[in-house]
């Protein structure tokens, strides 16, 4: 069904446009345009003078609606957009604070998920960390901080986490398997 809404100020690119209206379709915008005579067939909405302004793009949130996306369930991750999307967030990249690998698998096979839903806002998963310097770590727990030690760890990392989120990849396994843990904590060596 077509509706259009008409009688508003609406923000474009190039600046405030009165007398306009905004044809949408299956929750699309089709076309803002700078008529607003009413167009035969769609449904009608009157905006009385208010504003139409383009939705936000959060591509950095934690969370929202009380939930954090660090929980990596699908209940937590729908809470959290839900509360973004009721004030103005038309898409949104979930962010992970510096995470245990199972917190971040469970959070890509979640967003995933949520991506491969037909009009999900969800357009992928932001990751921060592991690998911060100490002092410069802000908000991060210490206890996910890894120290980079190989510049080569990035492509096990990508192998390891972002596989799950539709990255491809290319050749990592041998890299892979040479790599391991020290017993020195948060230390990666060959």
């Amino acid at each position: 069904m077509l509706t259009q809404i008409i009688n508003a100020r609406i923000l474009t690119p190039q600046g405030w446009l009165k007398d306009g209206s905004v044809l949408i379709r299956d929750n699309k915008i089709l076309e803002v345009t700078n008529c607003d005579l009413a167009i035969i067939g769609a449904k009608l909405i009157d905006a009385k003078g208010m504003y139409i302004v383009p939705g936000g793009v959060e591509i950095h949130v934690h969370g929202g609606g009380g939930r954090d996306f660090m929980e990596g369930t699908e209940d937590a991750f729908r809470a959290a957009i839900k509360a973004h999307m009721q004030h103005g967030t038309t898409s949104i990249f979930p962010t992970l604070s510096s995470s245990t690998i199972p917190m971040i698998r469970a959070a890509a096979e979640t967003t995933e998920k949520m991506m491969a839903e037909p009009d999900s806002p969800v357009l992928g998963l932001h990751l921060e960390g592991h690998y911060f310097n100490m002092k410069m770590a802000g908000g991060q727990m210490p206890e996910n901080i890894k120290i980079l030690i190989r510049k080569s760890i990035s492509l096990c990392w990508k192998k390891l986490i972002a596989s799950n989120v539709g990255m491809p990849l290319r050749n990592f396994r041998v890299l892979c398997n040479s790599v391991s843990t020290s017993h020195r904590k948060g230390y990666w060596q060959p």
